[in-house]
């Protein structure tokens, strides 16, 4: 059924660290929508994602970001959150994997009453066109009719994340990272294990460009490496280490290009560990943006999720979405829900052109970012 709900605006002006203001990234819209005759809800057609390539070098614009959030969705708590043009998807815990064709003014409800869906607890969605990848509680969904039909898989590991690039399908699971080129057919799936040693086979989180798949993890003294980076398709791993400037576990991994992002797993260690950026696939890391932003505005508090499109970078906290616009040289925090009214743990955010969304704990809201012009003032 189609639900929808309108929170109040909510308007901020985070001044804590000035930013300099870099042109959007635009996304190509998804193709006008398309009726399934089960569906309750339009569905989008095939279409690219247009994930960013690579970030710009030419922005010189300077300014503060304000941002204009409102709830979307009568959800509660929301771990995921994916868009392609007028589609949104929200991996709720609860009330199931939400599907929007208008911008997330009504959705349509994926619940264990869905036919081969066993659960109304979902972790993280992804979607390409028609075909939508969701992590459920212990299983993988997917669908390639845009939520019409679905299938499921018990591969004999929990899955965290999930990702595609055409057919290519990559999961981290509990239990190593996991690749099948069956696309949404759901099966196929091959455990990626050369490289990793069996105490560091947890990944949280997965991603990939082209060749190129990374994989988050723990490091220690039986198993090396808080990311593990593959060049030839998850054939092979390299790990990498502190001694490539990494901290000792990481949570999160986003990538456009050559530039790599990663949160740390703040589980396991101090909580005011920034993110991290590599700006050569991977090859060697260091602190995305001033310590001091990271310390005194941020404090110690977990950085769930990181995105980026272009100069943008948007990182997921306990305490709102920080957000830089130069690359990451400064960031301003930037609140999600209205404080004193909703807590604003933000689990994971997801951005397209000027439009932002964030998955929290009180449930899904979407705002439009923009920025103005003003003296910049950097941390260190």
């Amino acid at each position: 059924m189609g639900i929808k709900r309108t929170g109040a605006g909510v308007v901020v002006a985070a001044g804590a660290v000035a930013l300099t203001a870099a042109v959007l990234s635009s996304v190509p819209a998804a193709a006008e929508p398309t009726l399934p005759s089960d569906a309750l809800t339009a569905i989008p057609s095939p279409v690219s994602t247009g994930l960013p390539t690579e970030p710009s070098a030419d922005d010189t614009n300077s300014g503060t970001v304000q941002c204009e959030f409102q709830e979307s969705g009568d959800f509660k708590t929301v771990y995921g959150v994916f868009a392609q043009g007028d589609s949104v998807y929200a991996a709720t815990w609860g009330t199931g994997l939400g599907i929007s064709t208008d911008g997330g003014q009504t959705y349509t409800m994926v619940t264990n009453k869905t036919k081969h869906v066993k659960t109304n607890e979902f972790r993280k969605v992804y979607a390409q066109g028609d075909n939508i990848y969701a992590i459920g509680e212990g299983r993988i969904y997917m669908s390639s009719n845009g939520g019409g039909k679905w299938n499921t898989n018990l591969i004999g590991a929990s899955p965290n994340s999930v990702f595609a690039q055409g057919d290519t399908v990559y999961m981290g699971t509990t239990k190593y990272p996991r690749i099948s080129t069956k696309g949404t057919k759901n099966k196929g799936w091959k455990k990626k294990t050369n490289g990793i040693p069996s105490k560091g086979k947890k990944n949280y989180s997965i991603f990939a460009v082209g060749e190129t798949v990374y994989v988050t993890g723990t490091s220690n003294s039986k198993s090396p490496g808080a990311l593990f980076v593959s060049t030839n398709g998850g054939d092979n791993w390299t790990p990498k280490t502190a001694s490539d400037g990494l901290p000792s576990a990481t949570s999160d991994v986003f990538a456009q290009g050559d530039t790599v992002y990663v949160t740390p797993d703040t589980d396991t260690i101090t909580s005011v560990t920034p993110p991290y950026i590599s700006t050569d696939a991977g090859n060697s890391f260091s602190p995305l943006g001033p310590a001091s932003f990271w310390n005194d505005v941020v404090g110690g508090t977990y950085k769930n999720s990181v995105f980026a499109q272009g100069d943008m970078i948007y990182v997921a906290t306990y305490v709102g979405v920080a957000i830089s616009a130069d690359g990451g040289q400064s960031f301003e925090l930037s609140s999600v829900t209205t404080p004193g009214q909703f807590s604003n743990r933000v689990y994971d955010v997801f951005a397209v052109g000027e439009t932002v969304y964030a998955a929290t704990a009180d449930g899904l809201f979407i705002g439009t970012c923009t920025t103005g012009t003003v003296p910049v003032v950097t941390g260190s």
